[in-house]
């Protein structure tokens, strides 16, 4: 019979293994660096790259926080100005009507002066004033002959009228004027109401009746 070689298995005893596991851990190690002085120099290296990249941050925070107030600052000041100055290019087209005016002026005081000629220079420079106007979308508001509107019409008296419905506007006091569709102000207006009616015949009857039962009493 052939004979079977076993092959005999050692098993490491526990002093083995402790001093094979203390051979590893100083493999590990670097030559010439122990244990905690090698951790803590780790955290220094990493800590380092951290730090520089904050400042990075802070800097760039810093600026835009700065960039942020000159922007507000200088919004701020085109907002005064712009609202200061929002009637410059109205002003400005005045200019040349207030020019018509020292000249018609100057010309009514003057000698030769007559009346059909101031007359036509006033009317010069009204009509000026309702170009500038139109200009910038100011209108006249209509009001005579026109139904009566509490919108854009102030009514300051009734006047009695069997010629028109009522309310309708019969005479205008004072002209309004609207910007777009808005009423800069009211046009003062005189309205239409019913005329006062003579008494009914029915009423008529029942006063007499009522004075023929007193005369019997």
């Amino acid at each position: 019979m052939l004979r079977r070689n076993k092959k005999k298995i050692e098993i490491a005893t526990p002093d083995e293994v402790t001093e094979f596991a203390a051979a590893s851990a100083d493999a590990e190690v670097p030559a010439g660096a122990s244990g905690p002085e090698s951790e803590s120099a780790e955290a220094e290296t990493a800590d380092m790259p951290a730090s520089a990249e904050a400042e990075q941050w802070k800097d760039k925070y810093l600026r835009v926080k700065a960039e942020m107030r000159n922007f507000q600052r200088r919004s701020e000041q085109a907002k005064s100005d712009a609202i200061r100055f929002a009637n410059a290019d109205f002003a400005r087209n005045l200019l040349g009507v207030l020019d018509d005016v020292e000249r018609a002026l100057a010309h009514a005081g003057g000698e030769g002066a007559n009346v059909a000629g101031d007359v036509q220079a006033l009317q010069l420079i009204y009509d000026s004033f309702l170009k500038v106007f139109r200009q910038y979308q100011v209108e006249p508001i209509e009001a005579l002959g026109q139904p009566f509107d509490p919108a854009c019409h102030e009514a300051m008296m009734q006047q009695p009228s069997d010629a028109h419905p009522e309310p309708t506007v019969l005479q205008e006091l004072q002209r309004g004027y609207r910007l777009h569709e808005r009423v800069l102000r009211p046009a003062k207006v005189i309205v239409s109401k019913p005329p006062e009616s003579a008494v009914e015949p029915a009423d008529a009857e029942d006063g007499d009746a009522t004075e023929a039962d007193a005369d019997e009493a």
